[in-house]
């Protein structure tokens, strides 16, 4: 009979300890998955980067998925009105649905040389970053465009290559 209560009391013991792994592992990909906004340590970063005279970019990156290469993007801009640069922007990029990071960066700028967008181009979207208003909008009309390099995950952990070191992208887009 203790033999028997023993047997009972271990496998429900074992049964809880199931159940709590289980309600664990929900709990974490529910939060990933539902769009959640996540604690500040979960983002990793790649940068910053120097885009322009007085501007550079950091590019941070957070799993969206515990099994595939799916990632939420934001991006902090950061502008030099001194000697020292401020955080002018965080702005959420597009989702990447599919793939390691690979983003491509291009610079737009005006008759005058003067930096007006950044252009990030992933696999499946494009998105453009105003540098006046610090949001993201419509593709500018008549600037120069630039390629910059690219952020790239293909190896961990994700940095930046610049246009000098690859130029394959530099027609892409």
């Amino acid at each position: 009979m203790l033999k028997a209560i023993k047997i009972i009391l271990w496998m429900t013991l074992g049964a809880l300890s199931l159940a709590a792994v289980e309600a664990g592992y929900f709990f974490y990909s529910f939060a990933h998955s539902s769009g959640l906004p996540m604690a500040e340590g979960d983002w990793r970063e790649s940068g910053p980067v120097l885009v322009a005279p007085s501007w550079s970019v950091l590019l941070q990156e957070q799993p969206a998925h515990e099994f595939l290469a799916e990632y939420y993007y934001r991006l902090k801009i950061f502008h030099d009105s001194g000697r020292d640069g401020e955080l002018a922007a965080s702005i959420d990029l597009p989702m990447n649905t599919g793939g390691r990071t690979r983003l491509l960066v291009y610079l737009h700028q005006d008759s005058s040389a003067r930096p007006t967008h950044l252009e990030f181009v992933d696999r499946t979207w494009t998105s453009f970053v105003d540098l006046e208003r610090l949001s993201t909008g419509e593709a500018p009309q008549g600037t120069l465009r630039e390629y910059l390099g690219r952020f790239d995950g293909e190896a961990y952990p994700t940095k930046f290559v610049p246009a000098n070191v690859s130029r394959e992208a530099a027609g892409a887009g």
